[in-house]
């Protein structure tokens, strides 16, 4: 004969699933997931605040390296338009898109604001030319909350 052997489960206390321990993240992977995270979000802001003078700043440039100076004038400041006439623009262009290559490499882009000041930014760009490699820096100003150019340089590097 076999004997039944019965276990009396009420005295063993049950435990919900939800409430059975998790196993629990060092203090040291707590830190270094927090450091990620905040890296992550400054990364991000860098790229939402710098994303409008960027797409401005690269419109201008490929209409330049396009020699359509009608396009690139229409993204400037009323300051600038001030200072520099269509007619005079559209010559400057012809002789950068002379010069110039098709293609440019954005190097940097960063905005500068401040309380009282007006907000700007600039972007930088290396072409190369049929004469060398040419810094074109194109400075940038938020004129009725739109990245308009205030001005550029270009400059001849190697």
């Amino acid at each position: 004969m076999s004997e039944e052997t019965t276990v009396n489960t009420d005295s063993v206390p049950q435990v919900p699933a939800e409430t059975a321990e998790k196993p629990k993240l060092s203090k040291a992977k707590k830190i270094i997931i927090g450091v990620v995270v905040f890296i992550g979000l400054v990364i991000a802001i860098a790229f939402y605040a710098t994303s409008g003078v960027s797409q401005t700043s690269n419109a201008f440039v490929d209409d330049i390296l396009k020699n359509n100076s009608s396009a690139a004038y229409e993204l400037f400041s009323a300051e600038a338009k001030q200072t520099v006439t269509t007619e005079q623009f559209q010559q400057i262009v012809a002789t950068m898109a002379n010069v110039l290559d098709s293609e440019a490499s954005k190097q940097s882009a960063e905005v500068e604001s401040g309380t009282g000041q007006e907000t700007k930014g600039t972007a930088v760009y290396e072409i190369k030319g049929s004469d060398g490699t040419y810094e074109l820096t194109v400075n940038l100003i938020k004129e009725n909350n739109e990245w308009r150019v205030l001005n550029f340089d270009n400059t001849r590097i190697k």
